[in-house]
């Protein structure tokens, strides 16, 4: 094999790299608030849906999201392209493991409510922002599941946020995932975004339950002063 095809080989590589990248953030980021001011909403959802392969304008879209500073970052820290297909899972669901934890949405998500007290933080707001792994138990139709994940709740003294004990809830799989009773998966506002091994699940519960112990110290600190 020549130089010259090797090369090409490897930006071929990168470039679907580069492409799975745009496809995760599109779906992570379709159903964000940010996203339906811009009302961006519809292009991101012909994107995932191969309606459309236009590129340019989906990560032109990308780069106006609050997300895309935390891509930049870790993209920084890895030595990479901010929304190569990496980056964007390390971003979302903490995998595959990469340098900069501390810019993963769901340690990133908290930072903007650290000077707010405890008791005017609304758990049910925070517990949609941040990405849950949990488990299919039901079907109820192709759109609709039964899943368990543990919701982040306040303790019974309401001084911190933590993770509480397992809960059943409906979701919606607008995004028409195959799915099945037991198979792992990423909740964001109550929409199954993507299909996750249980170890993934087992790290991203890990990584949110890091992120929670953080947030409670720096709350705790801030509302001190």
């Amino acid at each position: 094999m020549t130089a010259t095809i090797k090369r090409s080989l490897k930006r071929r590589d990168k470039m679907k790299q580069v492409i799975e990248g745009l496809k995760l953030a599109a779906k992570y980021s379709y159903i964000c608030e940010r996203a339906r001011l811009m009302k961006v909403s519809n292009d991101f959802k012909r994107f995932i849906f191969e309606e459309t392969n236009d590129y340019k304008k989906i990560e032109s879209i990308l780069k106006g999201l609050i997300s895309y500073d935390f891509y930049r970052r870790i993209a920084f820290a890895n030595g990479v392209y901010p929304l190569d297909y990496d980056v964007v899972s390390f971003y979302w669901k903490g995998s595959p493991k990469l340098k900069g934890e501390e810019f993963i949405h769901n340690a990133s998500t908290l930072k903007p409510i650290i000077q707010i007290r405890m008791h005017n933080i609304v758990e049910e707001m925070v517990d949609d922002c941040v990405i849950h792994p949990a488990k299919i138990t039901t079907k109820i139709s192709s759109n609709e599941y039964w899943v368990v994940y543990h919701p982040v709740v306040k303790t019974i003294k309401k001084d911190r946020l933590t993770l509480g004990s397992p809960r059943e809830i409906i979701v919606q799989n607008e995004l028409g995932l195959d799915l099945k009773e037991g198979d792992w998966v990423t909740i964001h506002f109550r929409r199954i975004i993507e299909k996750i091994s249980k170890e993934e699940a087992q790290n991203l519960l890990k990584l949110t339950k890091t992120a929670l112990k953080d947030f409670n110290k720096r709350n705790k600190k801030e509302n001190k002063k």
